[in-house]
């Protein structure tokens, strides 16, 4: 008889025990993959944080030609605005092809002036303190997108939500303000509404019925909520004020409001807040943190949190209990963030004169004796 077979065959004998054990064993070990996908994370991460050691790496850069101010990233096309300098000095934008996350390529510069881009389908819009400010185009051909309409006001921040896009524009004597735009038609962009004048806004989020604006008026700075369930009649439904304080970054997920506050005194005091919006029209404070540095960008995704400060920090954190967020994970990066966006295990960012890097979550397997944990 062969040996082969006559080794092969007691290969399989042996096998059969072994097999068996597993199986007997199965209810007892069990091999996590300890990989909360983003999109959902709810209770997740939090109910195994004991379990995860998470990474970050970086996969890839791009260097802009002007400083990156802010991004969207839509399937594998990364739309970056970039700006030298304050507004009225070179601007534009460029579309990077991240199909291949190691080495991101050039697919076009768009010049046109920009500080804040969205993307929804193959349209995209742009926002600029200048003349003609708001503009919108068609990306369906991303090598030579063309102009749809614009708006001639000066805007600084865009979101584009069910065919309305929330921004924040100069209403006068470069006063700062809500304006909310009808884009249906985008061949004839229209003002719905508008809200308060504000001396100054660093922020804009739109989730659901929760419109967030983060402002600076006299001495008191903070996060003003808007309700703009009516488009032609907002109004101002919650706030959170502060003396001395602004706002840096912000974020909205679910009825959770992240936000950090800047002391513009002598305190010199830095914090992230994390509060419930329902509970208008005075928000509850689940909690608050205090940092040695300014945070610079938020991004809430389901219940973890990423943020990074201006001394180089990176953080992923697991807000499962808002009255008591856990650090998941501390980094140190080589970059000034403006402006970071995270899709599942993704994170993009533009990073000022470094330009778009691309970092990734690494999350190892585990293995786990469940009966013991309990």
């Amino acid at each position: 008889m062969n040996s082969n077979r006559l080794c092969h065959r007691g290969f399989i004998v042996c096998l059969i025990p072994i097999v068996a054990l597993i199986l007997v064993l199965g209810g007892l070990i069990q091999f996590e993959f300890a990989r909360p996908s983003v999109a959902q994370a709810d209770g997740l991460l939090s109910a195994h944080a004991e379990n995860i050691s998470v990474t970050v790496d970086l996969v890839g850069q791009y260097h802009t030609a002007l400083p990156a101010v802010d991004l969207k990233v839509v399937g594998n096309l990364a739309f970056i605005a970039e700006e030298e300098g304050l507004p009225g000095n070179a601007s534009q934008v460029e579309v990077i092809d991240i199909s291949n996350p190691i080495s991101p390529t050039l697919v076009t510069q768009i010049p046109i002036s920009a500080t804040s881009v969205d993307v929804v389908g193959n349209t995209a819009y742009f926002a600029y303190p200048e003349v003609n400010g708001f503009r919108i185009l068609d990306v369906s051909n991303p090598i030579s997108p063309t102009l749809l309409g614009s708006l001639d006001l000066k805007a600084e921040d865009v979101q584009v939500v069910d065919q309305l896009a929330y921004i924040i524009y100069n209403s006068q004597f470069w006063q700062s303000s809500l304006g909310i735009i009808d884009v249906s038609n985008p061949s004839e962009p229209f003002m719905r509404d508008y809200g308060g004048i504000y001396d100054a806004a660093y922020d804009l989020r739109v989730s659901g019925k929760y419109t967030c604006f983060a402002y600076w008026l006299g001495s008191t700075g903070g996060v003003d909520i808007y309700d703009a369930t009516d488009p032609d009649d907002i109004f101002r439904s919650g706030s959170l004020d502060y003396i001395n304080l602004g706002s840096s970054a912000m974020d909205v997920e679910k009825d959770v409001l992240y936000f950090t506050l800047i002391s513009t005194g002598h305190s010199n005091s830095k914090a992230l807040y994390l509060a419930a919006l329902d509970g208008l029209p005075h928000p509850e404070i689940y909690s608050h943190y205090g940092y040695s540095s300014t945070i610079t960008a938020l991004d809430a995704t389901g219940e973890l949190l990423f943020l990074t400060t201006d001394d180089g920090e990176f953080q992923l954190l697991s807000a499962h209990d808002p009255r008591d967020v856990q650090v998941l994970l501390t980094e140190s990066i080589p970059w000034q963030v403006a402006e970071m966006q995270v899709s599942g295990d993704w994170i993009y960012l533009a990073t000022g004169s470094d330009g778009f890097q691309i970092l990734r979550l690494n999350y190892p397997y585990k293995l786990y004796i469940p009966a013991a944990r309990r």
